[in-house]
């Protein structure tokens, strides 16, 4: 029976033995398993990062390069950099870099985020420093630097460009603003407390543009129809209680969330130059009006004053003269009657006047011998009334017809002078 028993015993002792040996044995198949996915994960990994358009590599706490990319290798000009620091590597120091943000990520084992310049290319990197534990529990860092060069550069020719726009927008008089379609504000220009008094921010706080403008500025209809509405006329009261008058310009646009774009030139100086202007145009035709009747009254009075010559020549000398011829005189001495009543009868008329100034100029001498002409003296009469010979009366007669443009034509010279009204 004890023997029994004892062989029972062994029996269960050899049989917990198997077990054991088949859960180690287990163990061992299940930690191979392990090991050989994490080797093919690490396979796959790394052609992953080879594969990528960044810098990628792994940094151990001594500063110890565990791997790298492709293209890390490719940037620092490095083909064989594991087993080498990354401060020599990557700066051809031969200390450690101070203040090193990868190594932040050691301390904190957080991802760390940060901008690196390449001072001999000018390349731009955004750098990703991201903290992982390895099959022995030391801990690495694994280093992404994506190039942001081209990102960079459009980056500061958009701020150049703002910053000139924003200049622009400063050194100008008018007032710009965009706004969504109800009229919130999208973008208030900075210089525009010229107009309104309001600082950029306080324009922005009112929200709406119909705060500054009012409601109904414009037809909603007829700037859909035409795009673009030109030269509103609007007064408007500033911060300090001042009045402008404005000439706004809105038109629709597409700006980012801006659909409407206002611009507000101040005309305040100009309208009041122009009411100026109207209230001294109104002024200047008043003096007008009043010199227009001053002329007229002088106009009249002339026309008095030649009437009374009139009067007083037909009225009271001619009838002197009259009575004169009726005298003994002799033939020469009526003949000078004769040419002092004609001269006088010339007064009224235009003849003389046109005869010494408008037509040829004659002289003194000249217009007597026309005058007996135009009164059908012959040559032979006015050489006795003149003392003067034929000869000098034919001289006389063609310098006339030289000066009145009558040399070489047929035309008579007395009914050229009749003609002379």
């Amino acid at each position: 029976m004890k023997d029994h028993d004892s062989s029972k015993e062994q029996l269960v002792k050899k049989i917990d033995e198997l077990r054991q040996r088949v859960s180690h044995l287990e163990n061992i198949g299940r930690q191979n398993y392990l090991d050989g996915m994490k080797k093919a994960e690490k396979k796959v990994l790394r052609k992953i990062f080879e594969m990528i358009p960044a810098s990628v590599y792994a940094l151990s706490p001594d500063h110890t390069i565990k791997y790298a990319n492709r293209a890390f290798k490719e940037l620092f000009d490095e083909q064989e950099p594991e087993g080498k620091s990354c401060y020599q590597v990557k700066h051809g120091r031969t200390m450690p870099c101070e203040n090193c943000p990868t190594f932040k990520a050691f301390e904190t084992k957080d991802l760390q985020q940060w901008e690196w310049t390449d001072a001999a290319t000018g390349q731009t990197f955004m750098m990703y420093d991201n903290f992982f534990n390895d099959k022995d529990d030391c801990g690495l860092v694994l280093e992404f630097a994506i190039d942001i060069t081209d990102r960079k550069k459009s980056e500061q020719a958009l701020k150049e460009s703002e910053e000139i726009y924003r200049e622009t927008l400063s050194s100008i008089s008018d007032s710009v603003f965009l706004t969504s379609q109800n009229g919130e504000f999208v973008f208030v220009c900075p210089n525009v407390d010229l107009t309104f008094g309001y600082s950029q921010d306080e324009v922005a706080a009112l929200i709406n543009i119909s705060k500054l403008f009012g409601e109904n500025l414009f037809d909603y209809t007829e700037l859909e129809s035409k795009t673009e509405i030109r030269n509103i006329e609007k007064t408007v009261e500033d911060k300090y209680g001042s009045l402008h008058t404005l000439l706004i310009n809105v038109k629709r646009v597409a700006i980012k969330e801006a659909s409407l774009l206002y611009v507000c030139r101040d005309i305040t100086e100009r309208k009041q130059v122009e009411e100026e202007l109207e209230i001294k145009s109104r002024n200047l035709e008043e003096m007008n009006a009043a010199l227009r009747v001053l002329l007229d009254k002088r106009d009249e009075d002339k026309k008095q004053i030649a009437e009374n010559v009139l009067l007083n020549i037909t009225e009271l000398v001619i009838p002197t003269i009259e009575n004169l011829k009726l005298t003994k005189l002799d033939k020469k001495q009526l003949a000078d009657l004769d040419l002092i009543e004609s001269n006088l009868h010339d007064i009224v008329s235009p003849f003389s006047r046109k005869l010494t100034t408008g037509y040829a100029k004659l002289s003194a001498s000249e217009l007597k011998l026309a005058d007996f002409i135009r009164d059908g003296k012959s040559t032979k009469e006015i050489a006795e009334l003149m003392s003067l010979s034929k000869q000098t009366i034919d001289t006389y007669r063609k310098n006339i017809r030289k000066k009145l443009k009558l040399t070489n034509k047929k035309e008579n010279l007395r009914s050229f002078l009749l003609s002379i009204q």
